[in-house]
């Protein structure tokens, strides 16, 4: 009860975040970046070219041959769709809007744009015996959200922000009245 009272203020950074267009980057994973461009070749890559085989030679190839090409396509699409779906929950990137309220979590799904999410409807995970269990059952630090939403972050991301990045996680909205607007612009223009 009390953990809940306190998650009405908001938390204060003690060095002032840099944003770029609106927002400030809190955690960043390079290697899934990456790995994404390559997974998703190759899962989409080999279905394709199994119902392309069935497409243009279905009339030439035996019955035996049909169905087991049949079967390969039937089960690579099934495990990259199964893989994609489990990969769709890892992030890439999380970056924190300039109101301080809200969160933009890139992940590793195909052509999903960001997902936007208020903070205050992220569940603490002290308070919740549930996704402390995710946590360290899956080695990850996982954000649930009261709509049913995981997101879990590897632990090789880079955090730039960690003290944000803990208030984040524990369903704190951020203030961000100190902040620095940081416009690529400007950087070099001498005041006269």
């Amino acid at each position: 009860m009390f953990l809940r009272v306190l998650r009405r203020f908001s938390f204060k950074p003690t060095t002032p975040l840099v944003f770029k267009d609106k927002k400030a980057l809190i955690v960043k994973n390079k290697n899934l970046e990456t790995l994404k461009k390559y997974f998703v070749t190759g899962f989409i890559g080999v279905p394709g070219l199994m119902l392309y085989r069935l497409l243009a030679h279905h009339t030439t190839m035996g019955w035996l041959n049909f169905i087991f090409s049949l079967g390969t396509f039937a089960g690579t699409s099934a495990i990259s769709k199964a893989w994609l779906n489990t990969m769709s929950s890892l992030v890439t990137n999380i970056s924190l809007m300039d109101d301080g309220k809200t969160i933009e979590i890139n992940t590793f799904s195909i052509g999903i744009k960001a997902n936007v999410i208020k903070i205050k409807d992220i569940i603490n995970p002290e308070e919740n015996l549930g996704t402390k269990v995710k946590m360290q059952y899956f080695n990850t630090w996982v954000i649930e959200t009261n709509k049913g939403e995981t997101y879990h972050i590897l632990p090789n991301s880079d955090a730039y922000e960690k003290e944000v990045l803990k208030a984040i996680l524990k369903g704190e909205e951020v203030e961000v009245k100190e902040s620095i607007e940081k416009t690529s612009n400007n950087d070099n223009v001498i005041d006269i």
